[in-house]
């Protein structure tokens, strides 16, 4: 018996990132995510149906759901534990959209820095976990493009 799945697929590319890149679009004035459409037109010109992540649309996503609903803050809060207690010994996290800056900063403990100052580990620390967290309980297909040359060996797991 052959079983037909209907799977949401994610592509995360190599070409990623956090720190803005500031090209935004004149018709609808918001940031272009100049990773996924450069990805598109190299590797997926004709596919619709794949989702692909490079981490340029966090800093917007995060800030919406900060400034939404109480179900979606609490979502961004299960994320910041999750990532707590998956990479950073339980030290208390926090992903800060400021307001007067562009850039995603994040906050271990008491210690709050710009995302480029963490490093590119824990950028992508971020950026492969984030839309697996927020995709768990789906059928899913997730393809990463070569995730060992941004990790520690210690967070490697296949």
């Amino acid at each position: 018996m052959e079983h037909h799945w209907d799977f949401q697929k994610i592509y995360i590319p190599t070409l990623r990132g956090l720190r803005s890149v500031s090209y935004s679009d004149s018709k609808t004035k918001s940031k272009l995510d100049v990773y996924r459409l450069r990805t598109i037109d190299d590797y997926f010109p004709n596919n619709s149906q794949l989702s692909i992540f490079t981490g340029l649309n966090l800093y917007e996503d995060t800030k919406k759901l900060l400034l939404g609903a109480k179900e979606d803050r609490d979502l961004i809060t299960g994320f910041e534990t999750f990532l707590s207690e998956s990479f950073f010994n339980n030290k208390k996290v926090n992903i800060i959209p400021r307001i007067d800056d562009d850039v995603m900063h994040v906050k271990i403990d008491d210690q709050e820095r710009r995302i480029s100052e963490l490093g590119d580990g824990i950028q992508s620390v971020i950026i492969l976990t984030y839309p697996l967290f927020f995709n768990r309980g789906k059928t899913m297909k997730i393809f990463m493009e070569e995730p060992e040359h941004y990790l520690s060996q210690s967070w490697i797991i296949l």
